[in-house]
């Protein structure tokens, strides 16, 4: 079939129907910006192209990749570069992130059993705080506080990304500290290792074995004693050559709980 050249076609007008779209899309999503939280949803694939990409055109030409105060009072010192000489044995590490759990007692009016506090003491019964920038879901926001010892808030809008944007860039930290004093460093993680590039970004800080849902055969979202099963196995094959340190996650408080895991 021929087509009929009389007819004007739709980009023929210098650009301008472009542009007028653009701009129309470019309202339409500063009227309705995406919430972050939306990415995890199946739907609506073309908007929440549109809207983030709008979103964060715009953020990085009015406030670039980093949020940075114009003045710092302080510097963040180098990392060491030597060894380090243990004055004992040195012993293994278990670091676990059980995710979305945190002392409930510290919010005002919620009542707990006796002995509720107890879970969250030491070996020596003292109980230590520890702050991280996310509650309830954000896990990578956590991951970044702990294994790098920086906050994610340095990224500003980009922080929802940080572990994406730190992978390759950001090496110090826990694990690579770790290793200079010779310990073996490994995550136990419960969900595919390219979700926001965390295996990238564990091996980036130190972490020389980076085990995923897929390697350990997890079925979805597993109970606690899937991975506290894991890591005992992990810790007896290898705890012979060098200490270990393994930073393992628990899975089930982060989803509903609306299905029983396993037949009762």
């Amino acid at each position: 079939m021929l087509a009929d050249r009389s007819l004007p076609h739709p980009y023929q007008d210098g650009g301008g129907g472009r542009r007028r779209l653009l701009a129309c899309l470019t309202l339409l999503c500063f009227a309705n910006p995406i919430a972050e939280h939306e990415a995890f949803f199946g739907d609506s694939y073309v908007s929440k192209f549109m809207r983030s990409g709008v979103g964060a055109v715009s953020e990085l030409l009015t406030h670039d990749l980093l949020d940075s105060d114009p003045a710092v009072t302080g510097a963040l010192g180098a990392p060491a570069a030597a060894g380090c000489r243990a004055p004992a044995r040195r012993p293994h590490i278990i670091m676990v992130l059980d995710e979305s759990s945190f002392d409930i007692s510290t919010v005002a009016g919620v009542k707990v059993p006796p002995d509720y506090r107890d879970h969250f003491k030491s070996f020596d019964g003292k109980r230590r705080s520890f702050v991280v920038e996310g509650a309830g879901g954000p896990t990578w926001y956590t991951e970044y506080n702990v294994l790098t010892g920086l906050s994610a808030r340095s990224f500003g809008h980009f922080a929802y990304f940080v572990t994406r944007i730190a992978a390759g860039r950001v090496e110090r930290g826990l694990p690579r500290a770790l290793q200079r004093c010779g310990y073996r460093t490994f995550t136990l993680y419960p969900a595919d290792g390219e979700f926001l590039s965390a295996r990238s970004f564990h091996k980036t800080t130190g972490i020389q074995h980076f085990v995923d849902a897929q390697d350990m055969a997890a079925r979805g979202a597993e109970p606690d004693r899937f991975y506290y099963d894991k890591a005992s196995r992990l810790v007896a094959q290898e705890r012979g050559a060098a200490p270990m340190f393994v930073f393992m996650y628990l899975a089930a408080n982060h989803f509903p709980w609306d299905h029983a895991y396993r037949p009762s």
